[in-house]
């Protein structure tokens, strides 16, 4: 045999093999770890399943001919570790991606300090070394054992993806289509009466009392609010608060979230206006909440969607980006992630990048210029008409981490520090404001109730312990803090959410209350302003019995010794799942809160 037939033989007998593990490390990299990244993260992707899966294969396609291609040619320069070489990138991936896991803190704008994990990137360094060494020195045994090998690996991740998916079962595929019919119904307001919650997700009041210093917010606030700054949550996540803001109640102890609310349904605030000829749409970017209009008696519009429709911003989604950087964070070493992300960027290009906005900055988050698209809509197209009374849910993205905009909402700033988030809250109410003039300027703002809230406070803040006027500490620091875990105070502060309230016919200026509110006081406060009977607990913001109310109650399940601590809690009863704080007096004063363990509701 020839020596070309002899490399030409070997080339084909190499062929099977070669493709065979160039598509498992391109599955790896573009397909089997962005969807691990994306299940795990399933709320924030707003991706159906098969959507997602269309996004990840031409990536992998093209990034399976690319190792493919450069294996083929490597088999003419070393053959014999050619697939040897393959087997241990293949082993190396998969073992960073799930053995070598750090926790780093969200990719919320944060600071990562990357030497307090250098030891670990050294661990890291060295097992990457120590496979492909034994695949360059052992090029015969690894080959020999390549399809064993590969076949052990593949199962462990379609095992590890299964059991995510099990436990956080990715959303149907939603429809970018629009149904005409809810969004006119979006547009229309009663001239009779109408019900209107707007939740600006984890917008602190303590953020507000800051921002309306600022005479052009002050003086722009609509009339007839009432600001209760002496605000509790009730839970520190979105999941939780959004049920009870809407029936009340603090969901049981090991009960299922989401079968707890379908089981609420009927006894719900939106179900019991719907019994009194309330008409509307709820328009939320919670997955909490999605699958339960229907069963209230109110249609869904993705705050996507909407964006989508409007006529007075360009449409944008999220897109799949997001799951390749998280899926390229796990799978290289830690020396290498700064590369990534850093400094609350994602260092990579955007392989599907949002589509241009006309009216908005495009480099402001995501977050925010989908808000800003959805207000945008809400301002161009409302309007009045003699129809039912209408209910209306909106819920925004508010105060997401990093906070990017000014207040003008245009000029790109980024971080998560005390006057940038400030800047985020000023641009997010002055657009508040604008929606709720454009009420008035159609004529149905007096017939309007309206609560402007937030789900939970903001996270990782100091509060400067101050009655009279509360407001974070003016810290400016850029530099990485020396520890970026959750500050002691970081519970406290998500437990003082905004809360403005107006009631129907009220055109009085901007007021201030210290009376202690709560926002599970919302079902009750509706119903009773207009005399419907219900059973829904907590208290009413607009009666005088209010200031002597019980203690409010906020709710942590599992959290960790650290936080404990920070509170002032002993160490955790084994088997404890669920846990109370008990707000006694002004929410933003720590000294306010009383740990309460109980398994029990």
């Amino acid at each position: 045999m020839t020596v070309v037939a002899q490399r030409e033989h070997e080339f084909r007998s190499k062929l099977p093999i070669v493709l065979l593990l160039s598509g498992l490390l391109a599955a790896t990299i573009a397909l089997l770890e962005p969807v691990k990244s994306a299940v795990w993260n399933w709320n924030e992707i707003n991706l159906g399943f098969e959507a997602l899966l269309a996004r990840l294969a031409p990536p992998f396609a093209v990034v399976w001919l690319g190792i493919a291609g450069v294996s083929m040619l490597a088999i003419a320069i070393a053959p014999r570790r050619v697939i040897s070489v393959l087997v241990a990138l293949y082993v190396a991936l998969w073992a960073q991606g799930n053995w070598f896991v750090w926790s780093y803190g969200s990719f919320d704008g944060s600071p990562i300090d990357w030497s307090e994990h250098s030891g670990k990137g050294t661990l890291e360094v060295a097992f990457w070394v120590s496979v492909l060494m034994l695949a360059l020195i052992k090029p015969g045994w690894v080959s020999a054992r390549a399809r064993s090998i590969a076949a052990i690996v593949f199962a462990l991740q379609l095992t590890a993806i299964a059991g995510q998916i099990h436990q956080n079962a990715p959303l149907p595929a939603r429809s970018d289509s629009v149904n005409p019919a809810s969004i006119q119904n979006l547009r229309l307001y009663s001239r009779e009466l109408n019900v209107i919650i707007i939740v600006l997700d984890g917008l602190q009041s303590d953020f507000l009392s800051e921002a309306i210093q600022d005479p052009d917010l002050h003086d722009a606030m609509p009339p007839g609010f009432t600001y209760y700054r002496n605000a509790a949550a009730v839970y520190p996540i979105t999941g939780n608060s959004l049920p009870t803001m809407l029936t009340s109640r603090a969901i049981p102890v090991d009960a299922n979230d989401k079968e707890w609310l379908n089981a609420q349904m009927a006894e719900s605030l939106p179900a019991r206006l719907a019994e009194h000829g309330f008409e509307g749409v709820v328009t939320t970017l919670s997955s909490f909440l999605r699958p339960s209009s229907a069963e209230w008696g109110y249609e869904y519009v993705s705050s996507e969607t909407l964006a989508a429709a409007g006529s007075a911003s360009a449409a944008w989604r999220k897109d799949a980006s997001d799951v390749f950087a998280l899926g390229a964070f796990r799978l290289v070493p830690h020396f290498i992630k700064p590369l990534i992300y850093d400094y609350g960027e994602w260092q990579i290009p955007r392989l599907y990048p949002p589509r241009e906005v006309v009216t908005r900055d495009p480099t402001i988050s995501q977050e925010t210029r989908t808000d800003l698209a959805v207000f945008d809509e809400l301002i161009a197209s409302a309007s009045a008409g003699d129809s039912p009374p209408q209910f209306r849910f909106f819920h925004f993205f508010g105060l997401h981490r990093p906070y990017t905009a000014d207040k003008s909402c245009s000029h790109r700033v980024r971080g998560t520090h005390r006057t940038r988030a400030i800047a985020t809250t000023h641009c997010v109410m002055a657009r508040t404001n604008e929606f709720l003039r454009k009420l008035d300027e159609i004529g149905v703002y007096d017939q309007s109730l309206v609560f402007v809230l937030a789900d939970h406070g903001a996270r990782k803040v100091s509060i400067e312990v101050s009655a009279a006027n509360p407001k974070i500490r003016e810290s400016e620091r850029l530099e990485r803090p020396a520890n970026h875990n959750a500050a002691p105070i970081d519970w406290y502060g998500r437990g003082v959410p905004v809360f403005l309230a107006k009631p129907v016919g009220d055109r009085n200026s901007l007021r201030v209350s210290d009376v202690p509110v709560s926002l599970c006081d919302v079902p009750k406060s509706v119903l009773d302003s207009m005399a419907i009977e219900h059973d829904f607990g907590c208290e009413s913001i607009f009666h005088e019995q209010i200031a002597l109310r019980k203690p409010r109650i906020m709710h942590l399940r599992n959290i960790n010794e650290k936080i404990r601590k920070s509170l002032g809690m002993p160490p955790a009863t084994p088997g404890l799942i669920h846990e109370k704080i008990a707000i006694v007096g002004h929410s933003w004063l720590p000294e306010s809160w009383i740990p309460i363990d109980s398994n029990s509701n």
